[in-house]
């Protein structure tokens, strides 16, 4: 019963937390204001922020490698702030760590990287030996079990880096900035690794990144941090086809149109599926003789489904554009105003 009850908890919650850095002159920094977060098991769930948000510092509070001005973090039911030393050490071999320039030792081969949590921990040379090689093949580098760190490429480097860090069979992941240092191919390549990894162990996998593609490429759910607060959560669907906050807007859509708004309303479209190919503006123009100016568009994957969106700007004669506006909605486009005082 105790079992059960555990797996129907959610392995991460994060409670009023906030963390306060004070500079030398004694002036204060609000890295992280009340941030209040649950994370469910299994869950491939982003946090995305512009430079300076409180990304690192709100990844690095969940493991206690930042200590907490005030609040609360649970890992699988355990508050992090009321463990020994000793206790929390067990905690972080269940939140184990990935970062941006992957932090191997660099005098030791891959197999011994790999090896290095586990002989921390007192695990028997043959024993941590058997699970390293198990580990990189996993991984996919069998064969790179004797190179040096030095020598590999660096998607090479932070496959290493996810190994190790899978030695302790932890519960959680946590990457920070894990694509970062990466061309785009490998970085592809690298979240692939990770989706396997969700998939065949069932591994909870939290992504700190300042990369949207990232988010739509991996996550399932998606929080956006600003200014030290978080702003905004749900699913990366949800987030994308109807972001509630200006950050959400600034981090998902191009701000190329701005500053280029004329008279008329300027309206957002969101296209899902198949009807991110279908010509519903060129019939919407053709049925309502509305001409419209297309500021900005593109179409994305999120987990394989496309979405399109457009930034539009519609007629300034009012009567065509709302004739305009119904026949987007009834096409069935999420429609939301950017400018103008747009009734939709």
């Amino acid at each position: 019963m105790q079992e059960n009850a555990g797996a129907s908890r959610p392995i991460i919650e994060i409670r009023g937390l906030s963390k306060v850095y004070t500079g030398p002159d004694g002036e204060a920094f609000n890295a992280l204001t009340d941030v209040n977060l649950t994370i469910e098991r299994g869950d491939i769930f982003g946090i995305i922020g512009m430079s300076g948000a409180g990304k690192t510092t709100l990844v690095r509070c969940m493991n206690m490698l930042e200590t907490p001005t005030s609040g609360t973090v649970i890992i699988d039911g355990k508050d992090l702030s009321r463990l020994s030393p000793k206790e929390l050490r067990e905690v972080r071999k269940t939140a184990t760590m990935i970062f941006q320039h992957f932090n191997l030792l660099m005098q030791k081969t891959v197999l011994k990287n790999v090896m290095f949590p586990l002989e921390l921990v007192g695990t028997p040379k043959d024993e941590a030996r058997k699970r390293a090689m198990e580990l990189l093949e996993i991984v996919g580098l069998p064969d790179k079990a004797n190179a040096y760190p030095a020598h590999l490429s660096g998607g090479q480097k932070q496959r290493v880096a996810i190994a190790r860090a899978l030695a302790t069979n932890p519960k959680v992941l946590l990457c920070d900035e894990a694509t970062s240092a990466l061309d785009p191919m490998t970085t592809r390549q690298i979240l692939e690794l990770l989706k396997d990894i969700n998939a065949r162990l069932g591994l909870t996998i939290v992504i700190i990144t300042h990369e949207m593609s990232v988010i739509r490429e991996i996550c399932t759910k998606v929080a956006v941090i600003d200014g030290s607060r978080l702003v905004e959560t749900g699913t990366v669907e949800q987030v994308f086809t109807r972001p509630q906050t200006a950050a959400a807007l600034r981090l998902f859509y191009s701000s190329d149109s701005a500053g280029v708004l004329g008279e008329g309303p300027t309206v957002r479209l969101v296209f899902e599926g198949t009807k991110a190919y279908e010509p519903i503006l060129s019939g919407m123009i053709n049925a309502c003789h509305a001409p419209v100016s297309v500021l900005h568009g593109s179409i994305e994957r999120i987990k394989g489904k496309a979405y399109g969106q457009l930034v539009i700007q519609l007629p300034a004669d009012e009567r065509a554009a709302r004739l305009a506006l119904e026949y987007l909605e009834m096409s069935d486009v999420v429609v939301e105003g950017v400018g103008n005082n747009v009734d939709g």
